[in-house]
C-alpha cells in the first residue's frame, strides 16, 4: 500500500477489528497501550519538549523502548570463522533505563571540562543504529 494512497473504508474497518482481536488477546500488545494519562498531557498545547520527553520518558518508564536481535557466536569448527547466529528473542532496555542513559550522556556533555554544551548549543550524533551506541555515555575526544 502506497503512502500516498487514501485509506479505505474497508482496509480501516480490518485494521480496526484486528486491533480488537490483538488487544482481547494478546497481553503484550495490551501492555503497549498508550495511557491516557501520559497522552492527555502530551497533548497540551505549548507543552516544552523536555516536559513532553519526561511525561514519555517517566509515564512509560518500564516499558521495552529499545530493542535489537539477540545473537550469540557460533565457530565453525572446520574453518575457525566465528560467525553471530540470530538468536529467537530480543534484548531490550526500557523507556527507563534510556531515559537513565540519555541522562547520563547530557551531564557528561554539559560537565566537560574542556569544551561543555550549553542551552541552546547545536548538538549532532552519528551513531550505528544499534542499542548500545546511542545510549552509552563516552568520552568525547
Amino acid at each position: 500500500m502506497s503512502g500516498s494512497q487514501p485509506l479505505t473504508a474497508e482496509f480501516r474497518a480490518r485494521t480496526a477489528q484486528l486491533a480488537a482481536h490483538l488487544y482481547a488477546t494478546d497481553p503484550q500488545f495490551r501492555a503497549a497501550a498508550p495511557l491516557d494519562s501520559v497522552t492527555e498531557t502530551i497533548r497540551r498545547p505549548g507543552l516544552p519538549l523536555l516536559d513532553l520527553m519526561t511525561t514519555v520518558m517517566e509515564g512509560y518508564a518500564d516499558r521495552p523502548a529499545l530493542g535489537e536481535r539477540a545473537t550469540e557466536p557460533v565457530t565453525d569448527p572446520d574453518t575457525g570463522r566465528t560467525t553471530l547466529r540470530l538468536l529467537r528473542r530480543f534484548d531490550t532496555i526500557t523507556y527507563g533505563e534510556l531515559w537513565e542513559r540519555a541522562g547520563a550522556v547530557a551531564a557528561e556533555w554539559h560537565h566537560h571540562a574542556e569544551d561543555p554544551v550549553s542551552h541552546g548549543d547545536f548538538v549532532a550524533v552519528l551513531a550505528t543504529t544499534s542499542v548500545p551506541t546511542p545510549c552509552s555515555p563516552s568520552p568525547r575526544p
